[in-house]
């Protein structure tokens, strides 16, 4: 693996100076010959065992973890110094990391095939969006807490599609007034509520707990092992 790198990097820096301690100890510089100034200073990094492969594989990826764990070290220069020679290269001769070009032509083709989306395809996915909303209700008439109403859509075609009553909170005065001027305009303010309150302030049971607008900012709340919803707000289903 340290030979392929090694001729990787053998074509990239073709601008610039890089010097390179590899695991063993052997120092090597890459630079286009004839060499050139260096663009601020000689960058010289050491480079720890297992690194190299992932190198190799991943680069785009590999370089900033090597670096925030400490297997790519700086002995002279700046992360600085060495990131603006790598952009320096890649400006003056494209990618020629041939992973890296087959990553590129991977990702256009990735690209391609998510972004199709033809009219029948997209007929489809409406579709589904009501036979999940009609799996998720089951029954009509249920109580249905909705974390994080948005714009009101969600809990207004609960209570419009699924005779569902639901309490929809937010912590967004802007949404609170669209919400509750969209159930007004739909006359379904006798089913869906909207309150300006945190979820966990919430103390009554329901049939079903949604939440599509802020799952995100859950994630804190996980990662210190706690439930992101009060004990007494779970009902079990009949």
């Amino acid at each position: 693996m340290q030979r392929a790198l090694d001729a990787i990097l053998r074509r990239f820096i073709t601008r610039g100076l890089l010097m390179l301690r590899w695991p063993d100890g052997r120092e090597q510089i890459y630079a286009a010959p004839p060499r050139p100034a260096p663009v601020r200073k000689p960058g010289r990094f050491s480079a720890t065992h297992g690194i190299t492969r992932r190198l190799i594989f991943h680069p785009t990826l590999a370089f900033g973890e090597a670096y925030m764990n400490g297997h790519l070290l700086p002995l002279q220069g700046s992360i600085y110094d060495f990131l603006e020679l790598i952009i320096l290269n890649q400006t003056a001769s494209g990618a020629k990391h041939p992973l890296m070009r087959l990553g590129y032509a991977r990702g256009r083709l990735r690209r391609r095939i998510d972004q199709y989306n033809p009219a029948s395809r997209a007929q489809r996915n409406v579709a589904h969006h009501y036979i999940a909303a009609k799996t998720l209700l089951g029954r009509p008439g249920l109580r249905v807490l909705d974390i994080g109403c948005s714009g009101g859509g969600l809990a207004l075609s609960f209570a419009r599609d699924r005779g569902a009553h639901v309490l929809s909170v937010t912590l967004s005065q802007e949404q609170l007034t669209e919400a509750r001027s969209r159930a007004a305009a739909q006359g379904l303010s006798n089913h869906v509520r909207f309150e300006l309150r945190d979820y966990r302030s919430v103390d009554q049971k329901f049939g079903r707990i949604v939440s599509v607008a802020c799952l995100n900012m859950w994630a804190s709340t996980i990662t210190r092992n706690s439930s992101p919803l009060p004990a007494n707000a779970w009902h079990r289903r009949a």
